[in-house]
């Protein structure tokens, strides 16, 4: 297997179970979808004609990401998810420049409040889904490297979703 191949795959799985894990946290109910849109709206950036408008846009563009991963046309989710990345760490360094506190809804509720690591988080996501644009949508591997590439960038995806956690673990 080339170290292209190996990349891509765990690159696919990464991302695909991080915007798997993202839109299933705001749609999993009708309660986490009003939450997520109240969220859009107290963050400030968009004028509340346009919150319900934008908060299904983003949610809609996180599901098209890891469907698109799971076809042929991966490069256009990782193109995708590289916009849309580069826009969350925009939006995000806006709101923790002016001060606005509010809890971080990235992958479901957490205690977490919105600050520069995220905007770093997201940035290197973005710059990760470059890349994995740029690898274009190699071949699978033989079924052992699938598994274990697949499982390498699932271990990477666990670790972003559970960031805030490991951060507050490590700040004791």
């Amino acid at each position: 297997m080339q170290w292209h191949q190996s990349l891509a795959l765990g690159l696919r799985a990464a991302f695909v179970v991080l915007f798997l894990v993202a839109a299933g946290s705001k749609t999993r109910s009708g309660a986490a979808r009003r939450a997520f849109a109240g969220w859009v709206g107290d963050l400030g950036l968009v004028p509340p004609g346009g919150v319900g408008a934008v908060a299904a846009a983003a949610v809609a563009a996180e599901w098209s990401v890891a469907l698109l991963l799971l076809t042929p046309w991966a490069p256009a989710g990782f193109a995708l998810a590289a916009a849309l990345l580069a826009g969350f760490a925009g939006a995000t360094a806006l709101v923790v420049r002016r001060g606005t506190r509010a809890p971080c809804l990235c992958f479901g509720t957490s205690p977490a409040t919105l600050a520069r690591h995220h905007v770093v988080r997201d940035a290197a996501l973005a710059a990760a889904a470059v890349a994995g644009a740029a690898l274009g949508s190699a071949a699978l591997p033989p079924a052992a490297g699938t598994a274990v590439f697949g499982a390498a960038g699932c271990a990477v995806a666990l670790a972003v979703v559970l960031l805030d956690e490991f951060l507050e673990l490590f700040s004791l």
